[in-house]
């Protein structure tokens, strides 16, 4: 943490030391109990579990697979008092989905909570993404999960939509949402619409600061970056989204969790590339990966999404070992769609939860 100042707990002030800087912070990334060490203001902050992205692996016709949402995000302040005990509940990601010559919708990532005096704060897992081989119905990302019971309760991004494709043979995944950190909810990339044959398309999962990169109805623009702490990334680029720099304005902090990083790159693997797509940094979303006409024996990943940041969606069309980028701490997973094989969606990210006393 930054010892200067902090941006207070998502509550758009900036509190300086010594006065309300915090005593002790705690992280919990499992279900316990806290025990007010004394009396005096605590901020708790719930974030809940991301949902995994789905997977479609149908051998023909259309194969569309989106990512998972973000869990919810609810903050409290409030006055304890000594040796009083507060219960903690985190929950798991949503778990990862694989198929083969099918498709399975993602799981809802778990609820994280925080009851005890005068604090009752859920954050809702959000929920897994969806599929379809369907050319005359669009497959909606998995919805963000909502909050409750603190001072802010912001719903969490939702994974990348898929519009209705009308062509028949192609493969098609987004990316997972982010955690709102602020007010903005941001989703992985989408895919409004595709009129390639034979073809795939797959978008970047959501950073705090900005979408995933939508696809172009392109054969060469359809792979995009994750979202960065500071920006969304471009339709139809491969770059991730910019970082944001610590203590300007619109640098987003959580109770002293500084999210600065860059959206994660896209890659393809084909006859004249062989990388996998870039990891989000703290805050950013993970990029996708596209496989398109080159077979390999290597496991082939997308990128994972960093803190609170979405995981990026990944499709290919001839065999290989897929799996699709996981969410950082309540993002979302993304989506898997393959012309074979059994590709693996993205897992969900964990919840957590933040306490910071500060005494009286």
């Amino acid at each position: 943490m930054n010892p200067g100042a902090f941006q207070g707990a998502g509550l758009g002030q900036t509190i300086p030391p010594p006065q309300n800087y915090p005593i002790s912070t705690s992280y919990y990334y499992s279900s316990s109990n806290w025990t007010a060490p004394a009396t005096g203001w605590t901020i708790f902050v719930a974030v809940g579990a991301g949902g995994s992205g789905a997977v479609q692996s149908t051998t023909s016709g259309r194969k569309s697979a989106t990512g998972g949402g973000a869990g919810g995000l609810a903050i409290k302040r409030a006055y304890v008092q000594k040796g009083s005990v507060y219960t903690i509940t985190v929950g798991a990601g949503g778990a990862t989905v694989t198929a083969t010559n099918s498709g399975v919708i993602g799981n809802a990532g778990g609820n994280t909570s925080v009851t005890g005096p005068s604090v009752s704060l859920t954050a809702n897992g959000g929920g897994g993404g969806n599929q379809t081989t369907s050319t005359s119905v669009a497959a909606s990302g998995g919805i963000g999960g909502t909050a409750s019971g603190g001072d802010v309760n912001y719903q969490g991004g939702n994974g990348g939509d898929i519009g209705i494709i009308s062509t028949s043979s192609n493969a098609i995944a987004t990316g997972g949402g982010a955690v709102a950190v602020r007010s903005n909810r941001y989703s992985g990339g989408g895919v409004p619409t595709f009129t390639q044959s034979n073809a795939i398309a797959c978008t970047g999962g959501a950073g705090t600061g900005g979408n995933g990169g939508d696809s172009n109805d392109s054969t060469t623009t359809n792979y995009t970056g994750g979202g960065g702490s500071g920006g969304a990334a471009s339709t139809g680029s491969t770059s991730g989204g910019a970082s944001v720099t610590s203590g300007s304005e619109s640098f987003p902090a959580i109770a002293g969790v500084f999210l600065t990083g860059t959206g994660g790159a896209a890659a393809r693997w084909d006859s004249e590339n062989s990388t996998n797509a870039g990891n989000g940094g703290s805050g950013g979303g993970g990029g996708a990966f596209r496989n398109q006409g080159a077979n390999t024996a290597n496991a082939l990943f997308a990128g994972t999404g960093g803190l609170f940041g979405g995981g990026g969606g990944l499709a290919g069309n001839v065999t290989g070992s897929y799996y699709a980028g996981a969410g950082g701490y309540g993002g979302g997973g993304g989506g898997a769609a393959t012309f074979s094989g059994s590709p693996i969606s993205g897992a969900g990210g964990d919840g957590m939860v933040i306490v910071l006393f500060s005494g009286s």
